[in-house]
């Protein structure tokens, strides 16, 4: 019997370990100076130090969809012909972060 609570003890505790490291999503919407979506932008996720990239998409229709990142601190690198942003970022645990991107000259 005491085999059986400590071998539920051991996993209900490694169960609650692992939970405690959430994912989240990021969804970033890139505009221009008139405030239209822009295309084709080139979104870049790094570490926060920005010296290792992650993953990097390029927007369509404006957009793009980060999805299943752990929750915490991120780099973003916006680029656009000669017009470039940096950015940092939170992800929360269990929610879809949206942020809304100016690229202006």
């Amino acid at each position: 019997m005491k085999k059986k609570l400590l071998l539920f003890l051991m996993v209900f505790s490694l169960i609650a370990l692992t939970a405690c490291n959430g994912i989240g999503n990021l969804r970033i919407n890139v505009y221009d100076n008139q405030q239209t979506l822009i295309n084709d932008a080139y979104v870049g996720l790094y570490t926060t130090d920005f010296k290792q990239r992650i993953d990097f998409a390029y927007t369509t229709r404006g957009e793009v969809r980060f999805k299943g990142l752990e929750s915490g601190s991120y780099g973003l690198k916006i680029i656009k012909h000669n017009l470039k942003k940096k950015i940092k970022v939170q992800v929360k645990s269990d929610e879809t972060n949206y942020i809304k991107m100016n690229l202006v000259n």
